[in-house]
C-alpha cells in the first residue's frame, strides 16, 4: 500500500483496483494501516478524484472508509477537502448523490444509493472515532454544524420508495447515529434544532412491529408549561433544627484531574448522604455490562422469519438497529439538553393515561418491542429523562372529577406519571430477564423520590410494594439488592400518605427529619443547603393510644420489612466474602438507618436490631463496619428525638428497650473508638452524641465513665475531624442533668479539648 501513491492519477483502472485491494486488506483481513501510509493514500485518492471523479468515485469512497477505520485521531485528515460547504467531497455527495454520474460520458453507471450510503459510513466513522483531546487535527465547528444540517434535511427529505427498504434502513441508522454523536460535539446546534431531531428519532422508535412500519418523521413542538418555582423554605414548627449539608460539587477541571476533597470528613459525609443520587444511578445507563451482553446475544431471534431467506433476516436486523439508534438518540438528547427544555417534550415521549397500546412513545417500546436491547435502552432513556425531574413533577396531581372542556397542565402531568408507574409495573410483572428487571428497578429508584404521592390517587405504592416483597427473595443477588434499594426510597418518602404507612407497617410517624432521610432523599436538584425542622406530634391521647402498656410493647409484631432486613443481615454473616452478599449486607444496614425515621417500627425490637449492628461492627469488611456505625447513629438520634418530642413520661419498657440498644453495642463502639480507623471513630463519636439524656442517665455509672473517658481521649487525637467530633459529643453530653453542674467534668473537657471545646461545652 505504500506504493499506491506512485500510481498515476490518470490510470483509473489501476486506481480502482488499488481501492478494492485496500478494502479487502482492512475489512476482510483486518490489517491495520500505519498512519503515515494512510495519510499518503488519502492525499493520493483526493488527487485522483480531481482528474477522474466519475470513474473512481465508487471505489474511492469505500477506500476512504477503510483508511479512516481505527485511525481518525492519528491521521492528518484534510477536513476542508471533506466537509467544507463549497468544495467538500462528503458534503457534496450527501447533498446531491446524482453528481456521481455524468450523462455525457458513456460507461457503466455508478450506483447513487451505494455511494450515498458509503459516504454516510465515512462520516459516521470519522465522527465516531473523533476525540477532540486526542485528535491530531481538529474539526472546525462550522463543518460539524454543516454536517448536522445536511443529515437532518435528508431524513425529512428522503423517502422509502427512493432508496428501497434495505438501503433506507441503513440510511436512517447511520443518520441517527451521526446525530447522536453531534449531541456531544455541537450541543448549541442540537438545542436550536431539538424539535426536528426529536421528531426524527421518535418516528423510528417502533419501526418493524407496528402498523405502518415506517413512519414519516414530523417536527415536534414543545408544550406550553405553567411552572411555578417550588418553595424550598419550610416554616419552623419548633424543636431541634437540623441542617443537612451536602458535599461540594467538584468542578470540571478537578473532576478531570481526579483531585479529591482535602477534607476527609466532607468527603465521607458526601458519600453517605448521597450514595444513590440521580447521577450515580444513570452514570452507566448506556453501558452494557458483560451480563447484559451475554443475555442479548441471541435476543433478536425472537422475531419470526415468515419471509425466510437471508434478505428477510438482514432487513429485520437493520430495523432493530434503527429502533435502537432512535431510542439511544433520545437518551443522548436527554443528557445534552437542559431539563426544563426537555420537559417541554415529555408529551411526545410518555403516553398519557389510557393511551393506545401501540402509541409511539417510550412506554410502548418498553411493553411491545420484541428486542431485549431496545427495551432496556428505552428504560435507560426514561432514567435520563427522569433525572432531576422533581422540580417539575411536584405539580402533578389527580382529581376525582375532570372538566370536559379543559384539562389543567397539572392534571395531564399527573395522568402521565400514573401511566408511567402502570407501565413499569406491567413490565416488572412480565419480564423474566435479570438485566431488564434491574433496569426497571433503577427507574423506580429515580421516579419514587420525585413523585408527589400525596397529590396523586392511591394504589400505586400498594401494587409496587406487593411486587417488591417478592423480589426481595429473588434468586439473583443483583435483583435482590435493587429491590431493597426501592424499598429504601419508599420508606424515605417525605410526604408520607396513609397508603405508604400501611404498606411498610407504620402505625404513626413519630419523628421525621431531613437528617434521617439524607441517605435516600437528598434533594435531587442540587440546590443550596437547606434546613427542615423536626415535625412534632404533641397529641397526648394519640401517643398514649399508640404506646399502650409495657406488655403490648414487648408483644408488638415485627413489621415485614424489618423482619426481612434482619433475616438478610443474619444470612449474610456466614458469606460476607462474596462481593454480592457484601453489597446486599451493606444495603440492608443503610436501609436500616433510613428506617429509623419511622421509629415506631423499631420500638419493641431494638434488641435484635442491636445484635445485628454489633455483628456488623465486629465484621472484617470495612464497608459493613462503617454502615453499621451509621445505622447506630441514626437509630440513636431517632430514639432521642422520640423521647424529647413526647408530651408524657415514657413507659418503662421503651426506656429499657432503648437501653438495650446501647448495652449490646457499646463494647463494639468502645473497641472502635480505641482503634485507628478515622471515619469509623468519627461516626462512633456522633453516635454517642445522640445517646440522649433519658438513656445516658439509666446507664450504669461505670458505662457513663467509660463513654466520657473515650470521648476525652479522642479530643487529643491526631486527626482534626476526630477531635471535632469528640468535642461536639462532649458538648451534647454536658447538657445532661448529671453533667450539667459537674465543674470537674467541664474543666477537664476544656483542658483536653482546648479553646474550641471550651466554647462548645460552656455554651
Amino acid at each position: 500500500m505504500a506504493a499506491f501513491p506512485k500510481i498515476p492519477s490518470k490510470e483509473d483502472t489501476l486506481v480502482v483496483k488499488a481501492c478494492c485491494l485496500m478494502v479487502s486488506l482492512v475489512k476482510k483481513q483486518n490489517i491495520r494501516i500505519p498512519p503515515h501510509i494512510a495519510n499518503a493514500n488519502i492525499v493520493w485518492l483526493l488527487r485522483c478524484l480531481e482528474g477522474n471523479f466519475h470513474a473512481v468515485i465508487h471505489e474511492a469512497v469505500k477506500a476512504f472508509s477503510a483508511l479512516l477505520l481505527n485511525n481518525v485521531n492519528t491521521l492528518e485528515i484534510p477536513y476542508e477537502r471533506f466537509f467544507s460547504g463549497d468544495r467538500g467531497l462528503f458534503t457534496k455527495l450527501l447533498k446531491n448523490p446524482k453528481i456521481v454520474n455524468n450523462p455525457d460520458v458513456k460507461y457503466e453507471k455508478n450506483s447513487e444509493e451505494e455511494i450515498f450510503l458509503s459516504t454516510l459510513t465515512c462520516v459516521d466513522t470519522i465522527l465516531s472515532g473523533y476525540a477532540e483531546v486526542e485528535a491530531v487535527t481538529k474539526i472546525p465547528n462550522e463543518y460539524i454544524t454543516n454536517i448536522g444540517e445536511i443529515i437532518l434535511r435528508n431524513i425529512y427529505r428522503w423517502e422509502l420508495v427512493t432508496l428501497g427498504e434495505v438501503n433506507y434502513a441503513t440510511f436512517i441508522y447511520r443518520s441517527l447515529n451521526i446525530l447522536k454523536i453531534l449531541t456531544i460535539l455541537q450541543e448549541m446546534w442540537i438545542v436550536e434544532n431539538l424539535g426536528e431531531i426529536l421528531g426524527a428519532a421518535r418516528a423510528f422508535t417502533m419501526t418493524g412491529y407496528v402498523d405502518g412500519d415506517w413512519m414519516k418523521p414530523r417536527r415536534v413542538a414543545p408544550s406550553q408549561q405553567i411552572l411555578v418555582e417550588p418553595q424550598n423554605q419550610t416554616t419552623s414548627k419548633g424543636g431541634k433544627v437540623i441542617r443537612a449539608k451536602k458535599g461540594k460539587k467538584l468542578s470540571k477541571s478537578s473532576q478531570k484531574s481526579g483531585k479529591k476533597n482535602k477534607n476527609p470528613k466532607n468527603e465521607d459525609h458526601s458519600q453517605f448522604i448521597k450514595p444513590y443520587s440521580y447521577e450515580s444511578t444513570i452514570e452507566n445507563a448506556f453501558g452494557d455490562s458483560s451480563e447484559e451482553q451475554a443475555a442479548f446475544q441471541t435476543s433478536e431471534s425472537e422475531l419470526s422469519d415468515s419471509g425466510g431467506g437471508k434478505m428477510s433476516h438482514d432487513l429485520r436486523q437493520k430495523k432493530y438497529r434503527v429502533r435502537l439508534a432512535a431510542i439511544q438518540l433520545i437518551g443522548a438528547l436527554a443528557k445534552a439538553v437542559d431539563r426544563k427544555t426537555m420537559f417541554g417534550y415529555w408529551h411526545c415521549l410518555f403516553a398519557p393515561n389510557d393511551a393506545e397500546p401501540a402509541s409511539v412513545t417510550l412506554d410502548g417500546c418498553i411493553l411491545h418491542d420484541p428486542s431485549h436491547r431496545c427495551r432496556i435502552a428505552a428504560l435507560q432513556t426514561i432514567s435520563y429523562l427522569l433525572h432531576d425531574a422533581k422540580k417539575f413533577l411536584y405539580q402533578a396531581e389527580s382529581v376525582d372529577r375532570e372538566s370536559a372542556s379543559f384539562t389543567p397542565f397539572s392534571v395531564a402531568l399527573g395522568k402521565m406519571v400514573v401511566q408511567l408507574y402502570q407501565v413499569l409495573l406491567q413490565a416488572l410483572n412480565t419480564e423474566s430477564l435479570t438485566p431488564l428487571i434491574v433496569q426497571i428497578l433503577k427507574c423506580f429508584n429515580i421516579l419514587i423520590p420525585a413523585t408527589p404521592f400525596h397529590r396523586l390517587k392511591s394504589g400505586i405504592i400498594t401494587k409496587l410494594v406487593e411486587k417488591i416483597r417478592k423480589l426481595i427473595h429473588h434468586w439473583d443477588a443483583t435483583v435482590k439488592l435493587h429491590a431493597f434499594r426501592v424499598m429504601g426510597y419508599i420508606i424515605s418518602i417525605t410526604d408520607i400518605t396513609p397508603e405508604i404507612m400501611t404498606c411498610i407497617g407504620v402505625e404513626r410517624l413519630t419523628v421525621r427529619t431531613e437528617n434521617i432521610h439524607r441517605k435516600y432523599l437528598e434533594d435531587v436538584g442540587n440546590e443550596e443547603d437547606y434546613e427542615e425542622s423536626v415535625e412534632v406530634e404533641a397529641d397526648a391521647e394519640e401517643v398514649t393510644e399508640q404506646k399502650g402498656s409495657v406488655n403490648e410493647l414487648g408483644e408488638k409484631r415485627m413489621a415485614w420489612i424489618l423482619e426481612d432486613l434482619l433475616s438478610c443481615i443474619s444470612a449474610g454473616k456466614e458469606r460476607q466474602r462474596a462481593p454480592q452478599v457484601l453489597e446486599i449486607h451493606t444495603e440492608c444496614l443503610t436501609l436500616l438507618a433510613a428506617m429509623s425515621a419511622h421509629i415506631g417500627i423499631m420500638l419493641g425490637h431494638l434488641k435484635p436490631i442491636a445484635q445485628a449492628i454489633r455483628a456488623g461492627l465486629e465484621s472484617d469488611a470495612s464497608a459493613i463496619v462503617v454502615n453499621s456505625a451509621k445505622a447506630l447513629d441514626f437509630i440513636a438520634h431517632s430514639i432521642t428525638q422520640y423521647f424529647l418530642n413526647a408530651s408524657t413520661v415514657k413507659a418503662t419498657g421503651e426506656l429499657e428497650d432503648a437501653l438495650m440498644l446501647w448495652t449490646v453495642t457499646l463494647p463494639a463502639v468502645t473497641e472502635h473508638l480505641q482503634g485507628t480507623v478515622t471515619n469509623v471513630k468519627v461516626i462512633c463519636c456522633d453516635a454517642l452524641s445522640n445517646i440522649g439524656g433519658h438513656v445516658y442517665e439509666k446507664l450504669p455509672r461505670d458505662k457513663q465513665f467509660l463513654i466520657l473517658s473515650l470521648l476525652h481521649g479522642n479530643t487529643s487525637n491526631n486527626e482534626t475531624i476526630v477531635r471535632a467530633s469528640a468535642c461536639r459529643a462532649l458538648s451534647v453530653l454536658a447538657q445532661f442533668p448529671s453533667l450539667r453542674d459537674d465543674l470537674v467534668f467541664l474543666e477537664n473537657t476544656a483542658e483536653n479539648g482546648g479553646q474550641i471545646s471550651y466554647r462548645w461545652v460552656m455554651s
